[in-house]
């Protein structure tokens, strides 16, 4: 594989050991400071690149567990912009986003290396990266057959007129049994080390950051000159930051139990039927917890609190419902207003939203914000624009981070809907 050719402007690479279906190769994720134009779907424009070769889903995962873990800034300037694309995707058959979480790893590094300008220009990875929780140092996780991987970087480079040796391979410490990568593979190891590669095992990617030299972000070239007018504007950016951060501040919610008529408590979003009457009954068949599975004519019955928020006790707090299927796309539920008139952070309020769906994965989510209503149409056009034309694989995902970024609160809950089957058989 001839390494930093055809793609214009590139920087800092990651050599990346895949096994696809068909077989195995070196992925190489080039990072570089050039942005492409915008996705028409809106996807990122950091990792819409890799949308193209099936590897968008791993590429947020990989994005989002290197905006946790959080690389410092040198400077006042937000780093430059970068985007992260792969050089030879051709050279993996069979690569799907279910086989390739080991290359969450070596992409988040791909892009660590660029926006720290890393004297380190090339490294191999492979590992997956923990998407869930709240350590920001990102554990590694374990992948599978880490051998076939550690033997395919040893033939690409024992080859005649190989390109030159990457200084260093980055590892998960353990395998997926909880032996050490470092015991079950010390002869593989041996053989890379006798070619020039340093061998790091490493526990969460902030350690990666800081082998790879990549803790802090690099300084913008621009700087230096702008750095002799901000503190003419410094005192105006404190006012108006300070007045948009208030109206900005985070609306902290949290879905609550409702009490059944004979007297137990259940979580929400709560399974029910509506009966005759139109009161809800909740169905027991399914196992305990919030709503997972509702077939087609059942319905979520929805109870929620809100934490004390300032500037919506001055102001009212609003909010609207937004339901997205992985099928049928998106929709602004024409509820009632589901807060009233006095609501008042900490009031707890609720309600039921009717499933008439088919069978496909859906998000339901509630948005909050203080003072001026949601205009429903507006926010359905634009919501619809982004997340419509999207493969029904990454639009929820999508779709989740979108609305977050729409209001101060975001409370959102997934579930399956079955159509006509009944969902919990």
């Amino acid at each position: 594989m001839r390494r930093g050719a055809g793609m214009p402007g590139v920087s800092h690479e990651v050599l990346i050991p895949v096994v696809g279906v068909g077989g195995g190769a070196l992925l190489r994720a080039v990072a570089r400071n050039e942005r492409p134009p915008p996705h028409p779907a809106g996807l990122d424009p950091v990792i819409s690149e890799l949308n193209d070769h099936g590897l968008y889903q791993v590429g947020q995962t990989a994005w989002a567990a290197l905006r946790r873990c959080a690389q410092r800034r040198s400077g006042w300037l937000a780093a430059r912009g970068t985007s992260l694309g792969v050089a030879n995707p051709g050279d993996v058959p069979g690569l799907t986003p279910t086989n390739a979480r080991s290359a969450e790893l070596g992409l988040a590094l791909a892009l660590a290396l660029q926006r720290a300008d890393s004297p380190l220009r090339e490294v191999i990875a492979t590992g997956a990266l923990d998407s869930g929780g709240n350590d920001r140092a990102v554990p590694i996780l374990p992948i599978a057959h880490l051998d076939r991987k550690l033997k395919l970087i040893a033939a690409e480079f024992r080859q005649p007129g190989a390109a030159p040796v990457p200084p260093m391979l980055l590892l998960p410490r353990l395998e997926p049994d909880g032996t050490p990568v470092e015991t079950r593979h010390a002869d593989a190891l041996a053989k890379l080390a006798r070619l020039g590669i340093a061998v790091r095992v490493v526990d969460t990617l902030a350690d990666a950051l800081s082998l790879i030299s990549a803790q802090r972000l690099a300084r913008h070239p621009a700087e230096t000159l702008l750095k002799r007018g901000a503190v003419l504007f410094l005192l105006l950016g404190i006012a108006l930051a300070g007045g948009w951060t208030w109206l900005a501040r985070p609306i902290e919610a949290r879905f609550v139990p409702v009490t059944l008529p004979d007297g137990a408590s259940a979580l929400t979003p709560l399974r029910v039927r509506l009966g005759a009457q139109g009161i809800p009954e909740a169905l027991h068949d399914c196992p305990a917890g919030p709503a997972t599975r509702l077939a087609t004519g059942e319905a979520l019955a929805i109870r929620f609190v809100t934490a004390p928020h300032a500037p919506s006790r001055w102001l009212g707090m609003q909010a609207a419902v937004v339901a997205v299927g992985s099928e049928t796309g998106v929709k602004v539920l024409p509820l009632a207003p589901i807060l009233p008139a006095d609501h008042a952070p900490g009031d707890v309020s609720g309600f039921i939203a009717g499933i008439t769906d088919p069978a496909q994965e859906n998000l339901l989510a509630i948005l909050l914000r203080p003072g001026r209503p949601f205009d429903l149409t507006t926010l359905e056009a634009r919501l619809r624009a982004r997340v419509d034309p999207l493969d029904p694989a990454v639009r929820l995902s999508v779709a989740e981070n979108l609305l977050r970024t729409m209001a101060p609160g975001a409370l959102i809950h997934r579930f399956t809907t079955t159509g006509a089957l009944a969902p919990c058989d």
